[in-house]
């Protein structure tokens, strides 16, 4: 063999040792921390929170930015870890300003069915701490204030990505179910109490690394 064929085929043999390196990073990517953005297509009942005279504003869809660190384990086919999501919209009429918004921690499981260079699988969510409000402005003048800790959620959806050397970057779509519950209103004096629905149909995008 000739010194320039023995050259060539030296790199191509370190062409593909990177390449197998490359689409093996669920071998050697232990952790996943990664941001996201996205949507919420909920509707929430909002006509129950307000007492006035006023026309209640149209529901936008809910929106926010999370994070997601999840530990991938050798010789294990799912991962597991946490999510954190911090959501909220805002509607207003002439008279009326409506400002909400909801922090979730929950539990996450997610298992890739393809994992090299690409990824795509299932992903589910199981709420562990909730909580949030709505506050309601009526010609400059808050008049209700709904605030609590107490909620129920989970979500179940699919996730694809690439991975390019230790950076993740990816898309998901899914169903959430997300409930605010016992919200108490500071703004006037009424013992009863308000729940919010946030269900949806979501997407998000996501940026992160592994490593």
């Amino acid at each position: 063999m000739y010194p320039t064929e023995r050259g060539n085929n030296l790199a191509m043999k370190k062409l593909i040792l990177i390449f197998l390196m490359c689409s093996s990073v669920r071998a050697w990517a232990l952790i996943e921390a990664r941001l996201h953005y996205g949507l919420v297509s909920s509707k929430p009942d909002l006509g129950g929170a307000y007492t006035g005279p006023s026309s209640v504003p149209t529901t936008p869809p809910v929106y926010g930015l999370g994070g997601d660190v999840i530990v991938n384990l050798p010789m294990v086919p799912f991962g597991l870890g946490l999510r954190y999501e911090d959501m909220a919209f805002k509607a207003s009429t002439s008279d009326l300003k409506f400002n909400s918004q909801y922090q979730r921690t929950a539990l996450l499981i997610n298992h890739r069915l393809i994992d090299t260079l690409i990824y795509l699988g299932p992903l589910a969510t199981i709420g562990l701490i909730h909580s949030g409000g709505l506050k309601i402005e009526e010609t400059g003048t808050k008049v209700h204030d709904y605030a609590t800790s107490k909620g129920s959620s989970w979500s179940v959806g699919l996730e694809a990505g690439i991975h390019l050397v230790g950076l993740v970057i990816g898309a998901e779509i899914g169903y959430q179910s997300m409930k605010l519950e016992g919200a108490k209103d500071s703004g006037t004096a009424q013992a009863a109490t308000r729940e919010f629905d946030f269900s949806g149909s979501y997407g998000k995008m996501s940026v992160g690394f592994g490593f």
